[in-house]
């Protein structure tokens, strides 16, 4: 189990954000799309608690590899970053690891794709993304808040707005405003509808 410490913010222009990240001597390790397929019980134990519970399918767009993580977030600490704790296990099967799940009493509650761009600068990792409906975002993770906080300031988004809610509690918050009844959110829908 390692803590979480991230400052996440909407972008509007991702070839921007880019740009700085070259021009700071960051360096691009990888570009993935990603199935997130959130769990919880029928009664929302674990959103009642802050708490997620997910598997992640993650394709490696440059070696079309495939990897598949089930992953468990802590409650958020109070305070200016995201600060949570995260436990991560490498499985073989998506398939095997929900069947898991479900069998002890965990079922799919959300699901979401998302394109993710990860990027290396010092000591911190920066996350390009972009979801369906929601759009393009950054995440910047560090070991410590003066690290976070030192990159968000290099890349010129100190005055941009921290978001600590999840990308599944925005797409939750988007379908309710919206009247959306879906709890699946995937970029080829999204473009048909």
């Amino acid at each position: 189990m390692h803590i979480e410490i991230e400052a996440k913010m909407k972008i509007v222009d991702m070839a921007s954000i880019r740009e700085r990240l070259r021009a700071l001597g960051a360096r691009q390790t990888g570009e993935f799309e990603e199935t997130n397929i959130y769990f919880d019980t029928e009664d929302h134990t674990l959103k009642a608690y802050d708490q997620g519970l997910r598997i992640r399918i993650s394709r490696d767009c440059g070696s079309d590899v495939t990897t598949v993580y089930i992953t468990h977030k802590g409650p958020r600490s109070h305070g200016g970053l995201k600060r949570r704790s995260e436990t991560e296990v490498h499985v073989q099967s998506a398939e095997n690891a929900a069947a898991l799940l479900i069998e002890l009493g965990y079922g799919p509650s959300l699901t979401f794709e998302k394109k993710r761009e990860y990027w290396q600068l010092d000591q911190t990792h920066v996350m390009l993304d972009t979801l369906p409906l929601i759009g393009p975002w950054i995440e910047i993770e560090g070991k410590t808040e003066a690290d976070v906080i030192a990159v968000r300031e290099q890349l010129e988004l100190d005055d941009a707005p921290l978001i600590k809610a999840s990308y599944a509690g925005m797409l939750r918050t988007y379908a309710i405003e919206n009247a959306m009844r879906e709890d699946v959110f995937r970029f080829e829908e999204v473009a048909a509808g």
